[in-house]
């Protein structure tokens, strides 16, 4: 201990004043290297958080369209009312794009870009049949059955769409409750690190003088 105390006597001013604001001076470096890296960590898990809200959205999307097609062509058929039509044919020309879309978003996940495309077959043939309804519809009641055995296999393709369609977007909402959780942790610790630059530049400050 006596060899270690006249070490550091020994040492020439300049050399102790370097060691003594060195040290702190790194530590200091070392944890906002560190806060910089949670820092970035943390815009990450924010952009997977934007990411999976995106296809949520378009989940959404794409369910109102084949709502607002369904809605559409089953009021023709009860009123015979050109204006019923209107929304059928903007979901008809906005579906496949909008089909295209939710694959594009889901592809880095093999099970929602395996739902996706079903989702996508799906709805080009309730498209085709909520089509036939209409033209069923239009024709007078000599088609009647035939729009009526329709209806019955568009009921049934809506009910395996919804069901798909939710299962998605439950998949994605436990995806962003824990990209949400992981966003928290890292922020919790975010802070806590540069609670610690502060008390290193602090302590560096103290140190030195």
């Amino acid at each position: 201990m006596a060899k270690r105390t006249t070490w550091w006597t020994n040492l020439h001013l300049r050399a102790k004043g370097l060691i003594v604001v060195a040290l702190p001076l790194a530590a200091l470096l070392v944890a906002s290297l560190v806060l910089y890296l949670v820092q970035q960590q943390v815009r990450e898990e924010q952009a997977v958080a934007r990411r999976i809200l995106v296809v949520r959205d378009q989940i959404r999307a794409v369910e109102t369209l084949l709502l607002d097609a369904e809605t559409g062509v089953r009021g023709f058929a009860l009123t015979q009312r050109e204006d019923f039509l209107e929304p059928y044919s903007k979901a008809f020309e906005r579906l496949p794009q909008a089909l295209g879309r939710l694959e594009e978003l889901t592809g880095a996940d093999p099970e929602q870009l395996a739902r996706a495309r079903r989702v996508r077959f799906l709805a080009g043939r309730k498209l085709e049949l909520i089509g036939l309804i209409r033209q069923s519809s239009a024709a007078g009641r000599g088609e009647s059955r035939r729009a009526e055995a329709a209806v019955v296999e568009d009921n049934d393709l809506m009910t395996e769409l919804r069901a798909d369609l939710t299962e998605m977007r439950e998949t994605e909402q436990a995806k962003l409750d824990r990209q949400l959780a992981q966003v928290a942790d890292d922020r919790r610790r975010q802070d806590i690190i540069f609670a610690g630059v502060v008390a290193l530049g602090l302590l560096g400050g103290l140190t030195a003088t």
